[in-house]
């Protein structure tokens, strides 16, 4: 090796170690070092990490690799896993690697784990199920789907309990949106309900088991309950980020309460990434293909959130003994082959929806929605649904009665306008729906219930107030002027 430029070496068991203990089986395993030369320590030159890094991708097929912020191997085995620092590294270099690793010269092992971290082949995540079609910047390690004839996704569906033909795409379209290779940020959440019938009103329906066995085919779910705010969960995603493969579902499970209002909840939906803090890391973020699916008795929407949500309704039905049993036994024997129908579903040339008529979800529509049966008919269902559960009109009613049996505490002026301030709204607001709500959210919640007789209007040097027209009327320009004028002398 020439040491005025050192480059890294797999010395083979053809090729004779001079500084091998001759008593020792020499292993059938390429040495590993960070420093060439013989002899004396003085002898020694580092070999640039760049090199070392290159020579291990090629002698183990492009590992390793860094997705979600992290290294990422793959075992001389065959599975994939996060490694977290430079112990972790070097027992996975061990698997392909005898190695003779120096404390001086060459770089140090802590040092080497970061270079591997900062010039690796860059993902922004790791998936161990497909999409269809791929993202650009994820990492996929996994089995070849099956591809088949559609029959095996038939018979998943032909497990649950759809109230209609329709709701049975629905679940269909649910499954297919785990698959989906569309953008980040374009997945509606999906809430699960029931029609109301049997005896128990909904309870037991197999809401909860049409969610897990679905999202069981990519991996699971994340649950989180209205308990934990969304800055929580964001940590657990990027949490599970940092070691294994996040979950595609975000499960809010069997939520009780009259009414579902959650705006944070609302953006987590829509938004691109899914950004927070990361421990010992700080900042971190990964691309939002997560799906948020939601299971309700009697659901009752904000409007945001009910223009966010795919509604479908389940049945009471009698299962068999050993239906669940069933049910998670074929997904376990069947799962490429239902994954590959997916694919093949996803992948399909289709016709299009029509334009006029779509929901906020036309990516989506386009994407999967096109796939199910009777498209056309099933978005006019999620249309028809998304109005019949979005409750804000009469919310709005409610929370104006709600200012009437407060109204004591309001000064009146002519033309029966109120004034109420800002901080008192607050207050009124979190009464009336139960549970805490930011200040600086007040006016979001307030102006999503279209109420025309209540305005916030502000003045300069004065704090903000929201003028209320106690006959339920919509506030004239006149009376807006009026309330806001200082008194004459």
């Amino acid at each position: 090796m020439n040491n005025e430029n050192p480059e890294l070496e797999f010395i083979s068991t053809s090729v004779p170690n001079n500084n091998a203990d001759p008593t020792l089986h020499e292993s059938a395993k390429p040495i590993l070092t960070n420093a060439s030369g013989t002899g004396k320590a003085s002898n020694y030159v580092s070999v640039d990490p760049e090199i070392i890094l290159a020579g291990i991708v090629e002698h183990t097929s492009g590992w390793p690799k860094r997705a979600a912020g992290q290294v990422i191997v793959k075992s001389a085995g065959g599975s994939v896993r996060f490694i977290k620092n430079d112990t972790e590294l070097f027992a996975w270099l061990y698997e392909y690697f005898d190695v003779s690793w120096r404390a001086s010269p060459g770089v140090s092992p802590k040092v080497f784990f970061e270079f591997c971290r900062n010039n690796a082949e860059q993902f922004d995540d790791f998936a161990s199920y497909p999409h269809f079609p791929q993202i650009e910047r994820i990492l996929y390690e996994h089995p070849e789907p099956l591809y088949a004839d559609g029959e095996a996704l038939d018979q998943l569906l032909n497990f649950f309990s759809p109230s209609t033909p329709e709701d049975r795409e629905l679940i269909k379209a649910l499954v297919l949106t785990l698959f989906w290779g569309g953008a980040p940020g374009q997945r509606p959440a999906f809430l699960i309900t029931t029609d109301g019938s049997g005896p128990a009103n909904g309870v037991g329906a197999g809401k909860t088991t049409v969610v897990e066995k679905c999202s069981k085919l990519c991996g699971g779910f994340l649950a989180t309950s209205r308990t934990e705010s969304i800055e929580g969960l964001k940590k657990r995603i990027l949490k599970q980020d940092n070691s294994a493969p996040c979950p595609r579902v975000l499960l809010l499970d069997n939520i009780k309460g009259r009414r579902l209002s959650w705006a944070e909840l609302e953006s987590l939906i829509t938004s691109s990434q899914v950004s927070g803090h990361v421990m010992y890391q700080g900042n971190g973020s990964t691309p939002n293909i997560y799906t948020v699916a939601i299971t309700i008795n009697g659901a009752n929407l904000a409007k945001d959130l009910a223009q966010r949500c795919i509604i479908i309704m389940v049945a009471n039905a009698e299962n068999t003994q050993t239906w669940l049993q069933d049910l998670e036994k074929f997904i376990e024997d069947n799962r490429w082959a239902i994954i590959g129908d997916i694919g093949n579903l996803l992948e399909s040339e289709v016709p299009p929806l029509p334009n006029a008529g779509t929901t906020r979800w036309a990516m989506w529509e386009h994407g999967v929605l096109s796939r199910v049966n009777t498209p056309e008919i099933v978005r006019e269902l999620i249309k028809t649904r998304q109005v019949t559960f979005d409750d804000d009109d009469a919310n709005g009613g409610e929370f104006i009665q709600h200012l009437h049996e407060n109204s004591a505490t309001f000064k009146i002026y002519p033309g029966s306008v109120a004034k109420i301030l800002h901080s008192d709204m607050h207050m009124l607001l979190r009464e009336f729906s139960g549970k805490p709500i930011g200040k600086n959210v007040v006016t979001k919640n307030i102006e999503a219930m279209g109420l025309k007789c209540l305005r916030q209007v502000s003045q300069t040097g004065k704090a903000r107030v929201w003028l209320f027209r106690t006959d339920g009327q919509a506030l004239t320009p006149e009376q807006i002027s009026a309330a806001m004028s200082p008194p004459s002398d």
